[in-house]
């Protein structure tokens, strides 16, 4: 246990950060905590959208294709202009 390091997400809530997941630690346990505002998620991550794509109806999921394949396309193109 000494020496431990997590990384969790939390939220505060009247003046106390409550954590989104447990900590594997007894109570009473003394820590030490650095807080770091989280930066806003800018949509959806690769993960997230697979973990939806099995809730999507027909249409959904055709959006979804378009919107995938525009971003690969923007990718592609900054690439390119990097030169890799």
């Amino acid at each position: 246990m000494k020496g431990m390091k997590a990384v969790r997400r939390g939220v505060i809530r009247k003046g106390q950060i409550e954590l989104k997941e447990p900590l594997p630690l007894p109570d009473g346990v003394e820590v030490e905590v650095t807080v770091k505002v989280a930066e806003e998620k800018r949509g959806m991550s690769p993960r997230d959208a697979l973990k939806l794509a099995g809730t999507l109806g027909s249409a959904e999921a055709k959006a979804l294709r378009e919107a995938l394949n525009e971003f690969r396309k923007g990718a592609s193109i900054f690439h390119s202009w990097r030169g890799e």
